[in-house]
């Protein structure tokens, strides 16, 4: 009788190693980097900084700093790309980013300013990765090019 017990709280105590096991190991799957980015992402704003590894080349003098930001909504991202608003739907799954067809106001600027925004929604229209190296760098990818913001 004594083993029966033995035998029966050894299995118990197995199943439940396997299970805590179990759970500790889903917990660092790929799936896991999707909820905390998608999550990170959540109500933040962004400031462009880089396209490619440089500054953004506004070309001309200005009174007030253009911007282009980026903002993440629970139902959409917008932002400001020099002269124009924008927005767009969003779905992130692991490492990878997707945005909807991107609409924007059609207001006119400098054409450095027009040449600028063509060229960030072109590449944004092409991202297909994101990245959060740390709580205050975003970092969007396409295949040929990268954009890079600071949190605001």
């Amino acid at each position: 009788m004594k083993t029966k017990i033995i035998l029966s709280l050894i299995s118990i105590l197995f199943i439940f190693a396997c299970t805590t096991a179990n759970t500790a190991s889903q917990n660092n799957k790929p799936g896991k980097v999707k909820t905390d980015i998608a999550a990170k992402l959540l109500n933040t704003s962004w400031e462009l900084t880089e396209i490619n590894g440089q500054e953004p080349d506004f070309g001309v003098a200005y009174s007030s700093k253009p911007v282009i930001t980026i903002e993440f909504k629970d139902n959409g991202m917008n932002g400001r790309s020099v002269v124009n608003g924008y927005f767009s739907s969003y779905k992130i799954n692991d490492d990878n980013i997707n945005f909807g067809g991107i609409g924007a106001t059609r207001m006119g600027g400098p054409k450095e300013f027009m040449d600028l925004e063509y060229k960030y929604f072109n590449i944004l229209d092409k991202v297909n990765k994101v990245e959060l190296p740390d709580e205050n760098t975003l970092i969007l990818k396409s295949n040929t090019d990268t954009l890079k913001f600071t949190k605001k």
